[in-house]
């Protein structure tokens, strides 16, 4: 029996450790409002939404090269515009490792690894606060765009300032249905 394959959803052929901004979405397991509501044109978040802020920032300051810009967390996902390698220097200046190798193969920061580190952070800290050890919190995967000129810049923070907006759109118009 042949397996399943997923197909990605990464832009083919391009080097996502490349300088630049990319626009990630992360949802959560089965779109659960886990992280907060919108209450009076506005998202409040819960305990666990802090939790998610809070290991954003975490994560973007611990990945060498990474910046962040515009983030939102919503009810049951999060977008996030992040800079990678921005003034990064590689390390094949350093040649002190053994064997001539340098110590650090690279310092480029790659964006499945800063939202890998992200999702863990979050899943374990939202597991051990509702003691529910293996609980999945985030989707499988996650959805990005590589943000090739300033104008997708401006229209993706554009985007995450008014998600708010957007959703409560998504609901009159799902209300009067």
């Amino acid at each position: 029996m042949a397996g399943h394959r997923r197909n990605s959803l990464r832009l083919h052929g391009y080097d996502y450790a490349s300088a630049g901004a990319y626009f990630v979405t992360v949802c959560s397991a089965d779109r659960v409002p886990l992280f907060g509501e919108i209450k009076d044109d506005r998202v409040v978040l819960t305990p666990f939404g802090h939790i998610v802020s809070d290991r954003w920032h975490q994560a973007v300051t611990q990945v060498h090269g990474s910046e962040p810009d515009e983030f939102i967390v919503m009810a049951d996902h999060f977008h996030a515009i992040v800079w990678l390698n921005t003034g990064v220097t590689t390390s094949s200046q350093n040649t002190v490792g053994a064997n001539d190798y340098p110590p650090f193969a690279s310092h480029r920061a790659h964006l499945r690894s800063l939202v890998r580190t992200f999702k863990a952070a979050v899943t374990t800290a939202i597991n051990t606060e509702r003691n529910t050890p293996g609980n999945k919190v985030w989707q499988r995967n996650y959805y990005d765009r590589v943000i090739r000129d300033e104008r997708e810049l401006n229209s993706a923070r554009k985007y995450v300032r008014f998600n708010v907006d957007k959703c409560l759109m998504m609901r009159e118009t799902s209300a009067r249905r």
